[in-house]
């Protein structure tokens, strides 16, 4: 429990922006999400611009990889859900999604690829599906 609270501690000493699902937080995903857990433990938090400095960015499944790949200025939390994490690599939907979200205008660059260096899975089940 004292980790927690260092933890939560540590969290509010940041600027936190967000990327939500919706501009109005009113969207199921992110008061479930994010959100939630933030006014619950306290954490303050904006809507994330790329154009302003934050030590920390919170990404939601819809947020323009593209563009906040390219931030130099704070560590990225891609928020995702079980299922995306699901889907194999050799999952035809897999492979296409970068196009798809470019062409349907969710991300302002293309890439065939959504990478991350580490990720958090809160259950256990779900560590096989993430690559090392």
């Amino acid at each position: 429990m004292t980790q927690n609270r260092d933890i939560t501690q540590q969290l509010q000493l940041l600027r936190v922006g967000y990327v939500p699902y919706s501009d109005s937080l009113e969207s199921p995903g992110d008061r479930r999400r994010f959100g939630y857990y933030a006014r619950k433990r306290g954490i303050k938090f904006e809507i994330a611009d790329p154009d302003k400095k934050y030590d920390l960015v919170v990404l939601c499944a819809r947020a323009d990889i593209g563009v906040w790949s390219q931030y130099p200025d704070a560590k990225l939390v891609y928020d995702l859900i079980d299922s995306y994490l699901a889907i194999p690599r050799s999952s035809i939907k897999g492979q296409l999604r970068g196009l798809f979200k470019f062409l349907s205008g969710q991300s302002r660059y293309f890439s065939w690829t959504i990478g991350s260096q580490s990720a958090i899975c809160a259950r256990g089940r779900m560590r096989w599906y993430v690559p090392p």
